[in-house]
């Protein structure tokens, strides 16, 4: 009896999800444009939002997604992003997946060793309410973004990375990461970086990264090795001069 109410109530969910959440979406476009903003920091702004029930797990598209910061700058534009709901992902308030279609982000490493994505304060050891959201988030799969890399920390010029792909899947604890992109041509070839960590147990912020323990897999192929010296140095003292070749990293964090 119980697991036949169970499915029940299940069935129920994913008509409601159907029929009555995910087509009234377009009605609730200020409603969550004001949501999110508080709840983020920042302002969010919807170009348009429409529903898609194109499979079992009904989903809704946005386009011209934009965050701007406390100075009415742009820091993220995404011309479409595509979510998807099911009754799971309502209990926990989150979404089933979060599909990223040629997102442009900034990075930032600033000379007071802080840290800023989209405009977001984010610092090593501390958290940011739109970074814990993320990480709750089951699976996140962005692919032809553009990323611009600023480190003023190490006074290195600003770098633009293109084509580039993040699968990222969250668990409870879990995290596990994908990111290819392509550099600049006088950096080398398209690099892949890979990433599993867990984080404490009882730890309320997932984006407070130093409790974070795991692995992480570098793969560069013809990497200029003139462009990892400052950080290679801040990592581990190791002195890079000049030269171009083929590196794979294993590390534990």
């Amino acid at each position: 009896g119980l697991a036949v109410g169970f499915w029940a109530l299940l069935l129920l969910a994913s008509l409601a999800l159907h029929f009555l959440i995910v087509p009234r979406i377009i009605d609730w476009r200020t409603e969550i444009e004001a949501a999110a903003s508080k709840a983020w920091g920042v302002q969010v702004s919807i170009g348009q939002l429409e529903s898609v029930s194109d499979g079992l797990v009904p989903s809704f598209e946005v386009t011209d997604f934009v965050l701007r910061d406390a100075q009415n700058q742009e820091v993220l534009r995404l011309p479409k992003l595509r979510a998807s709901l099911s009754p799971a992902s309502l209990l926990q308030l989150s979404l089933e997946r979060i599909e990223l279609d040629g997102p442009t982000l900034e990075v930032q490493h600033s000379a007071d060793g802080s840290w800023r994505v989209a405009g977001v304060d984010i610092g090593v050891g501390g958290s940011s309410a739109m970074a814990d959201w993320l990480l709750r988030q089951p699976a996140l799969h962005i692919q032809h973004g553009q990323l611009r890399w600023v480190d003023a920390f190490n006074q290195q010029a600003a770098v633009s990375l293109s084509d580039v792909s993040l699968l990222m899947h969250n668990g409870l604890r879990s995290h596990d990461l994908r990111l290819d992109a392509t550099p600049p041509a006088d950096w080398g070839q398209r690099f892949s970086l890979q990433g599993q960590f867990k984080q404490a147990l009882l730890n309320g912020h997932a984006s407070d990264i130093s409790t974070w323990q795991g692995h992480v897999y570098a793969e560069l192929p013809q990497i200029a090795l003139d462009k990892l010296a400052v950080y290679a140095r801040a990592l581990s003292g190791v002195e890079l001069m000049a030269g171009q070749g083929w590196l794979r990293a294993w590390a534990d964090w």
